[in-house]
């Protein structure tokens, strides 16, 4: 098996409209889709195959049955065009980061959303 690339981030939640919101709020997400009030879904292109479109999706999807509450062991990282416009558009709306931090593979900032989970901004030090 080779992994090439990442498809998709699907995060269970029992509150699916307020991370909704927040991740709405916090990333200037405009979600591609929704079903029945219960899947959110952004989809970020990033090549064509055959002629046909692909994406990396990040979805929110309201848990089935409740989650327990439990240590965080994962993070999401979005990447971002520019750190200080990221920083700037948190301190606008009024949301709270991390320090940011600066090391050779870019430059790092980091909030939690409203179930715990850290989520990372990440502006890359190598141009695409």
């Amino acid at each position: 098996m080779n992994v090439k690339q990442l498809g998709g981030l699907f995060v269970y939640t029992n509150r699916l409209q307020l991370m909704a919101e927040w991740y709405q709020k916090t990333f200037n997400l405009k979600y591609d889709y929704e079903q029945a009030g219960s899947l959110h879904l952004r989809s970020f292109y990033y090549s064509e195959l055959e002629g046909e479109k692909r994406y990396t999706i990040f979805s929110l999807a309201q848990a089935k049955e409740a989650l327990p509450e439990r240590p965080k062991a994962f993070v999401l990282n979005f990447r971002v065009d520019s750190m200080d416009a990221a920083l700037a558009y948190l301190k606008e709306n009024g949301i709270e980061h991390e320090a940011e931090q600066v090391h050779e593979q870019g430059r790092f900032a980091w909030v939690t959303d409203p179930d715990g989970n850290r989520v990372e901004f990440w502006e890359d030090t190598v141009a695409s």
